[in-house]
């Protein structure tokens, strides 16, 4: 069932005003394209003290799991994060050319759905069809995938794909024809599970030592899947 931003926006404050701890999980960083804004204006409007920590955005994330330098020396300078959702397609009013800025890298965000009609308007709008571009699957997880192809063959590349459940992003630019380059043939160190546990003990006293284990134990085997994957996909056997 989906609830309305505005239902989850107050159910914050009120919950807050009945004494509840109250923890908003998001996936990312709330901040981009996290609907941080509102949910902050209603807890402030309300009085209720809250704090905001801060994660790692999935571009952030499908840029070092796909092997794509969002930026780059003298090829990439800037980086610039665009939202897919309906009401950007459908705005007339929207400036599609932008995309073929030659030293930028894009990262658009919730595009799965709408990767065809992108690439056209884009095209329509004069960016070269050969500008390189890869969607990016479940980022950060054991089951990531990276579809790489051009403005003009990426549309084709992820229809009708069923193993591409989302969520997923997608990285333009010159920087993302890079990735066969600087893949390597290991698989990256995984990050250290230790700050996410100390924040949770610091933050939530109340969480006991079993509770702690488990939690830990499932981060332990998420990224030994992710290590397991990684190495698959080297050539190593399991």
């Amino acid at each position: 069932m989906k609830v309305h931003q505005d239902s989850i926006s107050s159910q914050l404050a009120v919950l807050a005003k009945q004494g509840k701890s109250v923890c908003r999980l998001k996936g990312g960083d709330p901040m981009i394209f996290g609907r941080a804004g509102e949910e902050m204006e209603e807890l402030a409007a309300a009085g209720v003290p809250y704090e905001v920590v801060p994660a790692v955005t999935a571009c952030l994330a499908a840029g070092a799991d796909a092997r794509v330098p969002l930026t780059y020396r003298n090829c990439a300078t800037s980086l610039r994060v665009q939202t897919m959702n309906p009401s950007t397609i459908k705005d007339e009013q929207f400036d599609w050319s932008q995309f073929a800025a030659p030293s930028a890298t894009f990262a658009l965000y919730m595009g799965l759905s709408v990767v065809e009609s992108v690439t056209q308007k884009m095209m329509a709008a004069g960016v070269s069809a050969e500008t390189p571009m890869a969607l990016v699957d479940r980022a950060s997880l054991p089951e990531m995938q990276v579809v790489a192809g051009t403005v003009a063959t990426l549309a084709a590349a992820v229809k009708d794909r069923k193993d591409l459940p989302g969520p997923a992003l997608i990285l333009m630019g010159e920087v993302v024809g890079m990735r066969d380059r600087v893949a390597g043939s290991l698989p990256p160190a995984s990050s250290s599970t230790q700050p996410a546990l100390a924040l949770l003990r610091s933050k939530l006293p109340e969480l006991g030592d079993d509770e702690l284990r488990q939690l830990q134990q499932q981060a332990g085997d998420l990224l030994a899947a992710r290590a397991k994957r990684k190495l698959e996909q080297a050539g190593y056997a399991a």
